[in-house]
């Protein structure tokens, strides 16, 4: 496994969370290789590697703190989807480092604007995950929101709502609800199982309906 170059160790982990294929002898194998060369990883790569091991379940202790290290070192040249991915990575596996989620939370406030409607979704479940409750973000967050509104799916919009819906932000995102009730409502038309779905998340909205 030492032979594998950098690309080949990110491609190989991207690979097989891709597919959802698990064995934990491999993961294993790749997460002490990581930690053997992460000097050399670019934050793209970083930010994929977390991705990889968090989509797998393989919350590597050792592993997810060089991680956490080296992230935190050189968070303010991750653009918003490496942002992304490494706090989705991070509150994936339970990775207790308000040092790093603090970081985090500034180096995405100085980038809203670029992230889209997904990455938002998976920033604000990650911060809201962790218990985290950094404000200004998730009001930087909830104004965001509102200029891509149409570009959320069903699964990022609960997200972003259940999210929003434990800070003081959600009355920043009205036309976040409007678009929400109006899918809603659409979806409560088109039968029982729909209905049903929409009850177990009316927490989501709730607030503000």
């Amino acid at each position: 496994m030492n032979e594998f170059k950098v690309q080949g160790l990110a491609n190989t982990a991207w690979a097989f969370a891709t597919v959802n294929f698990s064995n934990k002898k491999l993961f294993t194998a790749l997460a002490r290789a990581v930690e053997w060369c992460l000097s050399e990883f670019n934050v793209q790569i970083l930010a994929n590697m977390a991705w990889a091991f968090a989509t797998m379940k393989s919350s590597d202790e050792r592993l997810f703190m060089a991680l956490a290290r080296s992230a935190l070192r050189r968070v303010s040249a991750f653009n918003a989807q490496g942002l992304t991915n490494t706090a989705w990575a991070f509150a994936t596996v339970n990775l207790s480092d308000e040092r790093v989620f603090t970081a985090l939370e500034r180096a995405v406030k100085q980038q809203t604007s670029e992230f889209n409607a997904q990455g938002l979704a998976n920033v604000a479940w990650a911060f809201t995950k962790m218990s985290l409750s950094y404000e200004s973000l998730f009001t930087a967050l909830a104004r965001s929101a509102e200029h891509c509104v149409g570009d959320f799916n069903l699964q990022g919009l609960e997200m972003t709502l259940w999210a929003l819906s434990r800070h003081e932000s959600l009355k920043d995102a009205s036309s976040l609800l409007d678009h929400a009730k109006c899918i809603f409502g659409r979806l409560a038309r088109q039968g029982p199982a729909e209905e049903c779905r929409l009850q177990r998340n009316a927490w989501a909205s709730e607030p503000l309906l």
